[in-house]
């Protein structure tokens, strides 16, 4: 078993959290960053040409986000990193994707490399032990993201307190606020990708909010970069995932209290934007059915240490949902994993794989 990811505390303006967290975790900043670069670099995208592209997008978090904008600032001086290199680390899929000149993407990658296998969960109090819904996701990443990990606890002078499990550097990625809300996230392979509101940042975007109709009705102004799904869950055990294509959207609601996603489109609307892979899309099916299916077979005694098992599954290797190195292509794992009862304000994370490592709580009341 490996220590816990490391924890950090931020709080104040969003200018402050930034400097607070590029200054107290500046070493995995920068290990983030090298990293991040070293991945372009691997796309004949080289430094100069990241942060010309991430100046694009600026202009969108300005104006759609601008306290993010303020924090990301805070960040590169908090960090010593130039405020381009900030952006960077929120961006590091849709820089691949080169933007023309009109914005727009000017070509079709060979997306595989960009297929983030992640799955996600949301159960309702009637299938869990004690009536209190759980949700959580086994986060799917390059190997090298469990050595950049932290979780933090983000305490702004004007919104919800939060806790998310995140890469340093990333001001947005997975977790809960002490409103009761959790969002998780999933990655999407569809294209058109564009200069716009990364999709990273959609998460904590959503933990601004105590409802989910609240959220979604913040999303929908909002111009998307890039593709995402977005499975959020509410205090009264509500669950609904949304399906993000960048220029369009699906809703999906949970069936009889439960609700799971993977990397697949999965509304019928937007199946033809699908462009992943066919083994990649096998994947993602085995993996969002076994997580189904576990869940079915345990309604009603379902605890958090439950949910933990589920996450720990290798059933269908090397298409299961404890991805281990050497699974499929590339150098994914599950880097890290993430338990979380919304409405107690508190979440249990894992290094990955979790089937290798133990969970640590992590609280507002802490």
């Amino acid at each position: 078993m490996s220590a816990a990811f490391p924890s950090f505390e931020f709080r104040g303006s969003n200018h402050e959290i930034g400097r607070q967290h590029g200054k107290q975790a500046g070493e995995l900043v920068h290990r983030h960053l090298n990293m991040a670069l070293g991945k372009l670099e691997a796309k004949d995208v080289d430094r100069a040409t990241a942060r010309r592209r991430a100046r694009l997008y600026i202009p969108f978090i300005q104006e759609h986000a601008p306290h993010f904008a303020e924090e990301l600032g805070g960040l590169s001086q908090g960090a010593e990193i130039t405020l381009e290199d900030a952006y960077i680390l929120q961006l590091r899929a849709e820089l691949a994707v080169a933007p023309g000149e009109d914005g727009t993407e000017e070509a079709a990658m060979a997306r595989e490399a960009l297929a983030h296998e992640c799955t996600t969960f949301a159960i309702s109090g009637k299938h869990t032990a004690d009536g209190i819904p759980i949700s959580g996701q086994n986060a799917d990443l390059p190997a090298g993201t469990r050595d950049i990990g932290i979780v933090t606890k983000i305490i702004p002078d004007d919104k919800p307190s939060l806790l998310m499990l995140t890469p340093a550097g990333q001001i947005s990625y997975i977790g809960i606020n002490n409103r009761g809300m959790a969002v998780f996230a999933n990655f999407l392979n569809t294209g058109n990708w564009r200069a716009g509101f990364p999709r990273y940042l959609l998460s904590r975007t959503v933990l601004e909010h105590d409802s989910i109709d609240a959220a979604l009705q913040k999303l929908a102004n909002i111009p998307r970069a890039s593709s995402r799904n977005v499975l959020m869950m509410e205090r009264s055990g509500r669950a609904v995932d949304m399906e993000l294509a960048v220029e369009r959207e699906a809703r999906l609601e949970a069936e009889d209290g439960v609700l799971a996603h993977s990397n697949h489109f999965v509304a019928p609307e937007l199946g033809d934007c699908e462009m992943s892979e066919a083994d990649r899309h096998h994947n993602s099916c085995l993996r969002l059915d076994r997580m189904k299916e576990l869940i079915l077979s345990r309604s009603g005694e379902i605890t958090p240490e439950t949910a933990m098992e589920f996450c720990r599954d290798r059933e269908n290797t090397p298409d299961a949902i404890c991805r281990h190195l050497g699974d499929g292509p590339g150098d994914y794992i599950t880097f890290a994993s993430v338990i979380a009862r919304p409405s107690e304000g508190e979440m249990w994370v894992a290094p990955g794989p979790p089937d290798q490592h133990g969970y640590t709580r992590f609280a507002f009341n802490m």
